[in-house]
């Protein structure tokens, strides 16, 4: 039984209180039948599990996973505008 005149004890911040890692969705490779995704320069496929991240769904610009059990949802920056430079004489 637990005392109620006891304070309660100090515990560590929940998950849900710590700051997110930073991730950085590098490239998705997005094809029939194979859907893989690059974090931090992993290749991932959906359901694939590691260092608390599980990804649950790749789409075509972006990737639904799990971290330490928050969800989150990682996006791929446009690609720059690339522009030929022209010569002069």
């Amino acid at each position: 039984m637990k005392d109620p005149t006891r304070p309660p004890a100090a515990s560590s911040p929940t998950p849900a209180s710590e700051p997110l890692r930073p991730l950085s969705l590098d490239a998705i490779v997005f094809g029939s039948g194979r859907r893989t995704a690059v974090i931090d320069g992993r290749a991932y496929q959906e359901g694939d599990r590691h260092a608390g991240l599980t990804v649950q769904r790749i789409h075509r610009r972006s990737v639904r996973l799990l971290d330490n059990g928050r969800a989150r949802e990682l996006t791929l920056s446009p690609a720059p505008d690339v522009r030929a430079l022209q010569r002069t004489q």
